[in-house]
């Protein structure tokens, strides 16, 4: 039967079907290929979204396991340290070390540019990507989790990370082995004639 609904001849028929399979087959292909698609999609995705996430690391572990043997005791009951890039301008990096209730014990920022910033390629002058959560139980052993920056050659991420973790430590010591004395409050009237007996 035709699409008239006449009478065909077999080779109209058989011209028909061909055609009528062809189609489906095309149609079939496309909807395969936008499947496939689709799923290369959401893959790349959840494999550049998981390149963010910190993972862990025992070859880094040893490293600033090396540090804190190094430098320790800490002064306080540290449990967790964050190591982060910020970039704003200039870039610096971030360290806060925590109690095992989240409170602040210490913090300290160190300028990319001192500390280090990567040395070649197209990056060059650009600061390391570091997302570093390590950590420490009671015996101060240490387990972290690292965000590489794949720009960055794992040395190079090693010693700046290292580095800056062992530039908070030994800021830390410092500050608690010589605090700031207490500021008493004082009204403005005093304020105001201690500067005139010094401009005087």
């Amino acid at each position: 039967m035709s699409t008239e609904h006449e009478p065909v001849t077999p080779s109209e028929a058989r011209a028909y079907e061909a055609k009528t399979r062809r189609e489906l087959w095309i149609g079939l292909a496309i909807l395969v290929t936008v499947v496939v698609l689709v799923i290369i999609a959401v893959m790349e995705a959840r494999f550049r979204g998981g390149l963010d996430d910190p993972r862990p690391s025992a070859t880094l572990d040893d490293t600033m396991q090396g540090v804190i043997d190094q430098l320790g005791p800490l002064p306080g009951d540290a449990r967790e340290i964050v190591l982060t890039t910020r970039g704003e301008r200039p870039a610096r990096y971030e360290v806060v070390v925590r109690d095992g209730d989240g409170e602040r014990l210490f913090e300290l920022a160190r300028g990319a540019r001192t500390a280090g910033l990567i040395e070649h390629g197209a990056r060059a002058g650009e600061p390391v990507n570091f997302r570093v959560e390590l950590s420490i139980d009671r015996d101060g052993n240490l387990q972290g989790s690292y965000r590489p920056d794949r720009g960055v050659p794992v040395e190079r991420y090693q010693q700046i990370a290292s580095g800056v973790l062992r530039d908070t430590f030994i800021a830390w010591h410092a500050h608690v082995s010589h605090p700031v004395p207490e500021v008493e409050e004082q009204t403005s009237e005093v304020i105001h004639a201690g500067w005139d007996r010094v401009m005087d």
